[in-house]
C-alpha cells in the first residue's frame, strides 16, 4: 500500500518544478490558496495537478472548477446550444489539457469524460453557485482577477467541510474594472489557513514573455501620457 501510495505521487511530481513541489506541500495545511503570476506560469496546470493526486489519493471525493470568464449570469447560458456542460466546455479547455497531460487519452478512455460521467468532476457556472456548499472536495477557480469582492466572497463562504478552494489568475488580465483580486490577496496575508503563491517562471515559447514585457511597457507609456496630459 504504501509504495501504491508514494508511486502515485512520483507520478504527479513528475510533472513539476522544484518551486511548485514546495507550493504544493504547503497546500496541506491551507484552506484558501492563491497562484499568481503571469500568462504561462503554470498557475491552472499546478491547481489541476495536487486536485487530481488528492482525488486519486482520495483524500477528497470531487473537484468543483469554474472559470471567471464564462457565464457569470444565468440567462448567459440561453444564448448557446445544448446542456449546460456542453455550453460550458469551450472555456474550460485549458484546464481539460492539464489532466490530459496527467492522463494522456488512448482508444476510447477519456479520463475527463470518465471523472465527469462519474460525478467525481463537475465544471459549475459561476451563475449556478448560489446556495451550494462545497464538502469533501477541491474548488479550482480560474482567472479569478475578472471576479469583483461580491463574487469572490460569494464563493469563499460556499467552503464546506473538508474542502480546499485554489484560484489562479493574474491581476494584469483584468477583464473587469472592480476587479477583487487584490481583496482577496490581502485576506490572504491576513487571515489563518489562507496563503498567496506567486510564480515567475514561463512554460511557453521564450517569446511569450519578451511579449508580456513589451506590452505592459506600452501600457505604462500610455499611462504616462495620460498623467502628463492631465497636469
Amino acid at each position: 500500500m504504501a509504495r501504491t501510495r508514494k508511486n502515485s505521487i512520483a507520478k504527479f511530481n513528475n510533472h513539476l518544478t522544484e518551486r511548485q513541489k514546495e507550493v504544493k506541500n504547503s497546500l496541506k495545511n491551507l484552506t484558501v490558496a492563491t497562484f499568481n503570476g503571469r500568462a504561462g506560469s503554470g498557475k491552472s496546470s499546478l491547481a489541476v495537478n495536487y486536485s487530481y493526486e488528492q482525488l486519486c489519493m482520495k483524500e477528497v471525493e470531487k473537484i468543483f472548477i469554474t472559470r471567471a470568464t464564462a457565464m457569470r449570469r444565468k440567462d448567459d447560458l440561453g444564448f448557446l446550444a445544448g446542456s449546460a456542460d456542453e455550453k460550458m466546455m469551450p472555456w474550460f479547455v485549458p484546464i481539460f489539457d492539464a489532466i490530459y497531460k496527467l492522463e494522456p487519452p488512448t482508444g476510447e478512455k477519456d479520463k475527463v469524460q470518465e471523472l465527469m460521467k462519474e460525478k467525481k468532476l463537475e465544471i459549475v457556472p459561476l451563475a449556478f453557485l448560489q446556495g451550494r456548499t462545497f464538502e469533501n472536495a477541491i474548488v479550482i477557480v480560474d482567472e479569478y482577477q475578472n471576479l469583483d469582492d461580491k463574487d469572490l466572497e460569494g464563493l469563499l463562504t460556499r467552503i464546506g467541510k473538508n474542502c480546499k478552494m485554489i484560484f489562479a489568475g493574474d491581476f494584469r488580465q483584468s477583464l473587469v474594472y472592480n476587479s477583487g483580486i487584490h481583496t482577496l490577496n490581502e485576506a490572504c496575508d491576513e487571515l489563518d489557513e489562507m496563503e498567496n503563491f506567486w510564480f515567475e517562471e514561463n512554460f511557453r515559447h521564450p517569446i511569450v514573455e519578451k511579449i508580456i514585457d513589451f506590452y505592459e511597457e506600452k501600457q505604462k507609456e500610455k499611462q504616462r501620457e495620460k498623467e502628463d496630459e492631465e497636469r
